[in-house]
C-alpha cells in the first residue's frame, strides 16, 4: 500500500469532539507522493502494523482511473474492511432532472393525483 520513505508532506490536525468538551482526536494526513493520501489517527492501528502513530486506517488512491477509498475499522482484520469507489461521487454524476407529482386532498382526506412533472 505505502512504501518507506515515500512521504512528501504531512500535516498533523485535532479534531474535537463536537459532543464531549474533553474528547479530541489526533490525526495525520500523509501524501505518499504519487501512490496516494493516508490518514492516521492516534491510539488507532491495524492488525499487521506495530502499535503507533504511523498506522493508517484511512488510504485513498486513484486506481484505474477511480477514486478509491480504503478504510480499516477493524483492528483484528488484515484487509480493508471498506473499500469505496467514489467514481459516483463526481460532479458530472449529479442527475440535473426532477421528477415529481402534485396530489390534492379531498375532504375524506384521500389523495388524487393532479398533475406529474419533470423539471
Amino acid at each position: 500500500m505505502m512504501g518507506k520513505g515515500a512521504v512528501t508532506d504531512t500535516m498533523r490536525v485535532r479534531i474535537d469532539d463536537c459532543a464531549l468538551k474533553d474528547g479530541t482526536l489526533v490525526a495525520k494526513v500523509k501524501n505518499e507522493s504519487d501512490v496516494g493520501l493516508s490518514v492516521s489517527l492516534r491510539d488507532y492501528s491495524t492488525k499487521t502494523a506495530a502499535d503507533g502513530f504511523d498506522d493508517a486506517v484511512v488510504f485513498i488512491e486513484f486506481n484505474d482511473g477511480k477514486p478509491m477509498l480504503y478504510v480499516w475499522s477493524d483492528i483484528n482484520k488484515e484487509d480493508p474492511t471498506h473499500i469505496i469507489d467514489l467514481s459516483g461521487a463526481h460532479i458530472n454524476r449529479r442527475l440535473t432532472t426532477f421528477k415529481g407529482h402534485y396530489y390534492a386532498k379531498d375532504d375524506r382526506g384521500a389523495k388524487t393525483l393532479i398533475s406529474e412533472f419533470e423539471i
